[in-house]
């Protein structure tokens, strides 16, 4: 069992170990040793048993600069989060002094392990212990056998707060670590009615937006509906789900289309809002849904009630307001560059496009590009080339605008008094000739260079 481990860890387990007690990697950390991964994330997790926790606190203190919070009678947990990484110690007062090859949690801490082992995933009592270079499994409660994957180890909490927590942390650990959720999972917790405390949506914000900073969200998001928790948390995702035949017209699973168009956009961007832009820019097609006995089903308003919904959604998964205009937007637009990609559509309506998003108007693009999901290649090769068309457009629109707001920083007034001139067409021409020579590259855009052409330009039309 071999991980890459930051030498700043190692350094730590080497000061306290073994005169001060045993240190030992436990919880994620644990975890991901466990799964022997490579490059284990820079997040540590260790627990340390000692009957010294000065001596270790003085140690710690000598190598980082954290907190320390006491949490009962014999635990103590320091805390570090660092630019580049972060750190949490769990600091066990032992009764009996712990010497090397003496390590025996279930002797020394049995209250601690039995206060943590009740209803709960258990990675906390998964310990890797470091004998010399070799990283050594110590698994006191058989943790790894019931690791299925998030299959519970021991009973489930009564309190359904403290078992909804379980399931949320199940699908957290599940989905960063790629493994599958286990049949016994998906039965125990398919029908689970989840709390609805500001503790559970949290929990269940930073879960949704961990599955969107993954490569493929769509299988996650796929176990979120099949374990109902959109249900619970997010309905309007559940909405999306089915397809509706009448006559010979039917339409697309929207659910199952936005799940394409998240895993399209996370080839494009890493940037999870943009990201989460793609999950919800259909959200109001469910509410918006009706059959034309002549051309089958529309979704006419989507965007723009889809826009409207979102004000209630930041609110319900307290998501930061100040990225509520950003989705806004580009829910809002999102059908809109497909129409300027038309022949004769003017300068005007593409301003319009580029005034009303800012910043934006490139994100809509991209999110205009992974909402392309039809299986015909010739069509896909079409829409692509339309939006190729709309960025030209966007940048052609940009570049005149900012030529026809350019100032020179030779101004009319300083060419008449150079010159000797009064105003006239004369000047507009060495006016327009400095502008050009700025622009193609001739001279820097500065006082000096358009004051020493201005110069030349006097001299060459004998002002």
């Amino acid at each position: 069992m071999s991980s890459t481990i930051d030498n700043r860890i190692t350094d730590l387990i080497e000061a306290i170990k073994p005169e001060l007690g045993e240190v030992c990697f436990s919880g994620i950390t644990a975890y991901e040793i466990f799964l022997n991964r490579e490059d284990i994330s820079h997040d540590y997790f260790l627990t340390v048993f000692t009957n010294d926790v000065s001596g270790v606190r003085q140690k710690i203190d000598s190598l980082f600069s954290g907190e320390y919070a006491s949490k009962s009678p014999i635990l103590t947990i320091f805390y570090i989060n660092a630019s580049d990484f972060s750190l949490k110690i769990e600091i066990v007062e032992t009764v009996h002094r712990i010497t090397a090859g003496d390590f025996d949690p279930n002797r020394i801490f049995t209250k601690f392990i039995t206060d943590l082992s009740a209803g709960k995933l258990n990675l906390e009592l998964l310990y890797v212990i470091k004998s010399g270079d070799e990283l050594i499994l110590y698994d006191p409660l058989n943790v790894k056998d019931g690791l299925d994957f998030c299959k519970p180890v021991g009973n489930l909490p009564e309190n359904p707060e403290e078992t909804g927590d379980l399931a949320l942390r199940a699908l957290e650990l599940s989905f960063a670590y790629q493994i599958p959720v286990s049949d016994d999972f998906r039965i125990l917790f398919q029908e689970f009615e989840y709390p609805k405390s500001e503790k559970s949506i949290n929990r269940f914000r930073d879960l949704l937006f961990a599955i969107l900073a993954s490569a493929s969200p769509s299988i996650h998001l796929i176990e979120c509906l099949h374990l109902k928790i959109f249900h619970a948390y997010f309905p309007e995702m559940t909405l999306m789900v089915g397809i509706e035949q009448k006559k010979e017209y039917n339409h697309k699973d929207v659910f199952y289309h936005t799940c394409q168009v998240v895993d399209n956009i996370c080839t494009m961007t890493d940037d999870v809002w943009l990201r989460f832009a793609a999950l919800v820019h259909d959200i109001a097609k469910p509410r918006t849904k009706r059959f034309n006995e002549k051309s089958g089903w529309t979704f006419h308003g989507h965007e723009v009630l889809g826009s409207r919904m979102m004000k209630g959604v930041f609110h319900r998964l307290n998501l930061p307001m100040e990225k509520l205009q950003y989705i806004r937007l580009l829910i809002k637009f999102h059908l809109r560059p497909i129409a300027l990609a038309k022949r004769g559509v003017t300068d005007s309506a593409v301003r319009r496009l580029i005034t009303e998003l800012g910043d934006y108007s490139i994100d809509l693009i991209t999110l205009c590009r992974a909402d392309i999901t039809s299986k015909n290649l010739a069509k896909v090769k079409e829409y692509l080339k339309n939006y190729d068309i709309v960025v030209e457009r966007i940048k052609e629109v940009i570049e005149k605008d900012r030529i026809r707001e350019f100032e020179p920083p030779v101004g009319g007034e300083e060419i008449m008094k150079v010159c000797n001139l009064k105003p006239s067409r004369q000047v507009g021409i060495i006016k327009n000739e400095i502008e050009e020579a700025i622009l193609s590259g001739e001279i820097e855009n500065t006082y000096d260079a358009a004051y020493d052409l201005l110069l030349k330009l006097k001299e060459k039309y004998n002002l």
